[in-house]
């Protein structure tokens, strides 16, 4: 795995954990607190600039009552976890607003299938 790709998912895992933080209405102490770390490293963790460790990522799910599994799936560009957590997005919505959703996600699919792929 490339630099680039690791510093991409050390973000992505840190603002997952920064969102269920806030979630959670904890500080930054609170969490250090809980889970036995400084708040410093917490902030690194939460900035990308440091990727916690997969039994850190169990300490934060614990703090948090989630699964541990969240906090990879929104950083991961694999296919099939991207669709779980588009799946997961869509838990707890109406009938409505899921087909909503659904509608938009197929046009913006649709847009950018059609663009020349400038990736």
């Amino acid at each position: 795995m490339d630099e680039q790709r690791q510093a991409r998912i050390a973000k992505q895992i840190g603002e997952a954990i920064s969102r269920r933080r806030v979630e959670a209405r904890l500080t930054q102490e609170e969490v250090a607190d809980q889970i036995g770390i400084g708040s410093e490293a917490i902030s690194r963790i939460e900035r990308g600039a440091v990727t916690p460790s997969v039994a850190r990522l169990f300490d934060f799910a614990e703090c948090f009552g989630c699964r541990v599994d969240e906090f990879l799936l929104t950083a991961s560009d694999r296919e099939v976890d991207q669709a779980q957590a588009f799946g997961a997005l869509l838990k707890g919505l109406s009938p409505r607003d899921r087909e909503t959703v659904i509608e938009v996600a197929e046009k913006l699919s649709g847009r950018f299938r059609a663009k020349p792929n400038a990736r």
